[in-house]
């Protein structure tokens, strides 16, 4: 509501207020940069009795900013007698009293159709734009589509005890703290539509003023 009379009151002005095309969005979290030889992966889906999933957590930084996207690094088993599991990606907060991965932000699937053996990454591009709370955390839960098969997240050149791992493929299974590499994954955000309004409204008349000022 204040963006809206915020502007509103700069249009009535005579101030251009429309926010900047194509903001580029800027990432929050990457741990591609720790390089990706490491061949150690989290299991994701069926195996045996067991439904295998994995979380890893991030936490949001300063500013009104909401989700762009979240890219992966994915593999595919290499025995072709192993049904390939098709990916199930969540954004989720964390459940302040567990300190565990809690209610779904966002959820996207992607049918699994690479080559056994075969590493696929791949960008999930947010639709429902989800806002972060500044220095709040975060979890990226990856799993297979129920009844699917196998597959498995890659793992990064650094070690971690941060990640997740859990057995069952429920919203709410006995999570276990492995050691293990840092999941690959990268986050990356965009400023919120009332924050870009508001910045592009305030250097409008920032550069008013400075014209006015010259003319004086």
């Amino acid at each position: 509501m204040f963006f809206r009379r915020f502007a509103l009151a700069l249009a009535l002005l005579g101030f251009p207020v429309s926010a900047p095309a194509g903001t580029p969005p800027v990432t929050i979290y990457d741990t591609f940069q720790f390089g990706t030889g490491d061949p150690d992966a989290a299991p994701l889906g069926q195996v045996g009795s067991f439904d295998f999933q994995a979380a890893y957590p991030f936490t949001a930084p300063a500013g009104a900013l909401s989700l762009d996207s979240i890219t992966v690094s994915l593999w595919t088993d290499v025995d072709v007698n192993t049904p390939n599991g098709d990916w199930l990606l969540r954004l989720r907060e964390n459940d302040d009293a567990t300190d565990e991965p809690g209610a779904v932000l966002e959820e996207w699937t992607l049918q699994n159709t690479a080559t056994p053996g075969a590493t696929t990454i791949h960008e999930f591009v947010s639709v429902v734009r989800p806002t972060f709370v500044a220095d709040e955390r975060y979890w990226v839960n990856m799993k297979t589509v129920p009844g699917s098969g196998f597959a498995a997240w890659n793992g990064s050149q650094a070690n971690t005890t941060d990640m997740f791992s859990a057995r069952q493929g429920s919203l709410n299974p006995d999570w276990m703290a492995p050691s293990t590499p840092y999941l690959l994954a990268l986050v990356t955000v965009v400023p919120e539509p009332g924050q870009s309004l508001l910045l592009a409204a305030g250097a409008a008349v920032l550069a008013v003023f400075a014209r006015r000022g010259r003319r004086g």
